[in-house]
């Protein structure tokens, strides 16, 4: 599992990712953060067999 997670940063450090299809809410919906104000609601969790993005999260992945 080491050496995946080894490969999986060695992989990632050469490309560069950006989140595509951001929707800014315009109150903040937690007491506790106000991210969804910049980021909307991709930031709150979605619970199902795992914790994922609410609605998924379309990156988009450049070479650096």
């Amino acid at each position: 599992m080491n050496e995946l997670k080894i490969i999986l940063l060695l992989t990632v450090q050469d490309y560069d990712f950006e989140c595509m299809d951001l929707k800014p809410n315009d109150k903040p919906r937690a007491v506790y953060t106000d991210l969804d104000l910049t980021y909307g609601d991709v930031i709150f969790q979605e619970l199902g067999i795992e914790a994922k993005p609410r609605g998924g999260m379309m990156m988009r992945v450049k070479r650096r």
